[in-house]
Order: structure tokens, then sequence, then C-alpha cells
């Protein structure tokens, strides 16, 4: 997608691809980059790197998306390409048994990893832009298989990639 001229957002941007994601929409022309981060000082670090605006957001709540969301069309724009980045790993206690994660970081792991994209996909979908037939765009990149990342065991992380792994379905249902 040509982002030139465009309203970009990126999810978990304080840091690492979302980082790089910013910076590089930041080069390619994006009209404003929106830098969007659990930590407020690293939204607002990135957003500063590359003249765009911070916002912090916990893209496991559905209110603070949507709201995030109405905020940027309502003062900035539309938004053009909304890349659901903000993705956690949790380190198994024990590396050799996926089994050992505690209930509470398969809850964590799935509100960020799986439902952070679709509060994403439900509360852009609501805007003009987003409606069927269009160009607009919402994009995940935080599967290990697609950032290559290498994982310190077998096991180790097996509930991020479980949980993640529903995203493509959640993304392509949006799209019809």
């Amino acid at each position: 997608m040509q982002v030139q001229g465009k309203i970009v957002v990126v999810t978990g941007a304080a840091q690492g691809i979302g980082r790089a994601l910013c910076e590089r929409f930041h080069r390619d022309g994006a009209a404003k980059v929106i830098a969007a981060d659990l930590s407020a000082q690293g939204a607002a670090d990135a957003a500063e790197a590359v003249g765009g605006l911070a916002f912090a957001c916990d893209v496991s709540q559905a209110d603070e998306v949507q709201t995030m969301v109405d905020r940027i069309e309502a003062t900035v724009g539309p938004i053009a390409l909304y890349c659901s980045n903000a993705g956690i790993l949790e380190r198994d206690p024990d590396f050799d048994d996926a089994a050992s994660a505690s209930e509470a970081s398969w809850t964590r792991s799935w509100n960020v990893n799986v439902m952070g994209h679709g509060h994403a996909a439900r509360g852009t979908s609501r805007k003009g832009p987003w409606k069927k037939g269009t160009n607009a765009k919402l994009k995940s990149a935080t599967h290990p298989s697609i950032t290559g990342r290498n994982l310190p065991s077998p096991h180790a992380g097996d509930h991020f990639c479980t949980s993640t792994s529903k995203i493509a379905n959640i993304v392509a249902e949006q799209a019809e």
C-alpha cells in the first residue's frame, strides 16, 4: 500500500517492529504517523522521532481503541492504514512445558494478541473508509513466523502463537 499523504496508525510503536514501521511510513511520506503504545513515554518518543502524534492505548481494551480511533479521525483525519502491531510474549515458567503458563498469562496474551486485533477491526470498520470495497487496510505483523524472531525454547510462547493464529480469520472476516 502506498502511504504517501495518508494517515497511518501503528500500535506497539514504542520499540521493535512498531518503531521501525513508524520510521518507514514516515520515510515513505505518510501525512501523519500515529504512534500508539501502552507506554505513553514510548509512544511519545516514537512519535517525536517521526514528527507524528502519540497515543497511550491498551489495545486489549475495546473502549480505549475506539476512543483513540475516534479522536484521530476527529482531529487528524481518516485513517488509511491501521497497523495492529501490538503484541506480547510472556515467558512460560517451564520452557519445556507450554502448559506451565498461568491462566492469567494466557488471558493477557489472548486479550492483547487476538482481541487487540478484533477491537481494531471493529473500531475502525464503523468509519466510512473501512467499508467493504475500499482500499483501507488492517495489518498485523507480530507473529514470530512473520517476524523471524527466535524463541528461547521449542515451547516458549506457545500461548502467544496460539492466540495470534486466529488473527488472519478475524481480519479476513472483517474484510468481507
